[in-house]
């Protein structure tokens, strides 16, 4: 008797975890190790924090974060007292994206060369057109660090709306995927039963 599809893939799977689990585990390891100390190279750290700014859903949620991060301790900064481009170029230091580290030169670049915030902000990538305007305000009124700080808190709430509908996304997405999963393996286990029971009929 020939076995069902769904049986020969299981039973396969089985098969080749049972005899190959030491060198999956060996993989697996080799891999993690690999990446970790690829990240260690500049230029593929760069490569990398530059897909997650830019992939869908996450690439967003991600950029808003850094954006919150570098508004909040920007004008925290200022609000203390210290200076502009002393103040850009702490705020740098604390960036755990290379990628957004390397916008944030460019922001101290422009703002040494003599233009306002909101106009180097303006042509930067990573930023966005709302931050820019928001940053303009803050300037033309004499408010800027107050601006930042309600820059960062627009950014944390979207941040937070974003990942309460990720959440609440996952949830029924993991029940179907294991629902798969479980009916997969029911399946492979049933149908030769089924078909056994058949042919004595």
């Amino acid at each position: 008797q020939v076995l069902p599809l769904p049986t020969k893939i299981l039973v396969g799977a089985m098969a080749f975890l049972r005899e190959f689990w030491r060198v999956l585990i060996f993989v697996i390891i080799a891999v993690v190790c690999f990446g970790l100390t690829a990240l260690k190279k500049e230029r593929i750290r760069l490569v990398i924090d530059s897909m997650l700014l830019r992939i869908p859903v996450i690439g967003t949620l991600n950029r808003k974060l850094q954006l919150a991060g570098f508004a909040r301790t920007l004008g925290s900064l200022l609000s203390g007292g210290v200076r502009i481009v002393s103040a850009i170029n702490t705020t740098k230091g604390t960036t755990t994206n290379t990628a957004f580290m390397k916008e944030i030169a460019k922001v101290e670049e422009g703002i040494m060369k003599g233009d306002t915030l909101a106009k180097v902000i303006s042509r930067q990538k990573y930023f966005g057109e709302i931050t820019a305007s928001m940053i303009a305000v803050g300037e033309d009124t004499g408010m800027l660090p107050e601006m930042l700080l309600e820059v960062a808190e627009m950014e944390d709430q979207e941040c937070e709306s974003a990942i309460s509908s990720m959440t609440n996304l996952l949830g029924p997405v993991m029940i179907v995927v294991l629902g798969l999963i479980i009916g997969f393996v029911v399946m492979a286990i049933l149908m030769p039963i089924f078909e056994t029971s058949a042919m004595v009929k």
